[in-house]
């Protein structure tokens, strides 16, 4: 049986960027088999919003392939990151993937893990209302009564919102996750995970450790749990 667990986060489908999609799926396809979990720490998507009748078709080969994998016995987790933080029952539901709102707490191979996808610590003002906002569920409904084609404009300004309350601000937001690692440290994880950085960062603290996921749209970065030892490594397609 396989044992692996294999984490992932930030990569951002887009209908746009096919070719993004197409790394990410040589990526599954390999560990297909191979893993005995899979946690994609948020930002799956670029955008997500479902309506009541109506889902998008933005990475609808990637869900069948997630799908898949729940089907053969692996388990898949996604945390709502800054961009897909309407993440829906046809996710979870239709899909059989479990969808977390907020950070986690996981053992595995003996290991304890803090896993999140990080902006939650991030406590940039203009930031954080923009998150309350959005998430707000009035906002959800008001959204709900958009046109699909309409929110699918409109889900370009967020996407652009999101990234623009964040960019140039990289410092401070590895700062804040280095200080909430180590107030995890100090409950009890062995490894703290995060995603929303788009950095990959890897630090040791004795055999505790450190993993900022990085991305899949400029560093194909993933981490892989083996035989109880953490470590980051880079996908390419030959591998």
């Amino acid at each position: 049986m396989p044992s692996s667990v294999y984490f992932i986060s930030d990569t951002h489908i887009r209908r746009e960027d096919g070719a993004r999609e197409e790394r990410l799926l040589s990526f599954l396809e390999h560990i297909d088999g191979r893993a005995k979990a899979l946690y994609i720490l948020g930002d799956l998507f670029d955008f997500w919003f479902e309506y009541r009748s109506v889902v998008p078709r933005t990475g609808w080969r990637t869900l069948r392939l997630l799908h898949d994998f729940v089907l053969s016995g692996t388990s898949v987790t996604c945390i709502r990151g800054n961009h897909d933080f309407w993440l829906g029952p046809y996710i979870y539901d239709e899909m059989g993937i479990e969808v977390i709102d907020g950070p986690v707490w996981v053992r595995h191979q003996g290991r304890k893990l803090f896993l999140a996808h990080g902006d939650e610590f991030f406590r940039e003002p203009g930031y954080r209302a923009l998150r309350y906002i959005l998430r707000h569920p009035i906002s959800v409904k008001l959204f709900g009564l958009i046109h699909p084609d309409l929110g699918a404009l409109l889900a370009g300004a967020f996407s652009r919102a999101a990234k623009s309350t964040s960019s140039g601000k990289v410092n401070a937001v590895k700062e804040t996750l280095v200080r909430t690692a180590e107030e995890k440290f100090e409950e009890g994880a062995d490894v703290v995970m995060f995603g929303h950085l788009h950095m990959p960062v890897f630090r040791r603290f004795g055999r505790k450790a450190l993993v900022v996921l990085g991305d899949w749209i400029h560093n194909f970065t993933y981490a892989l749990l083996e035989d109880g030892e953490i470590s980051l490594r880079r996908w390419e397609r030959s591998s």
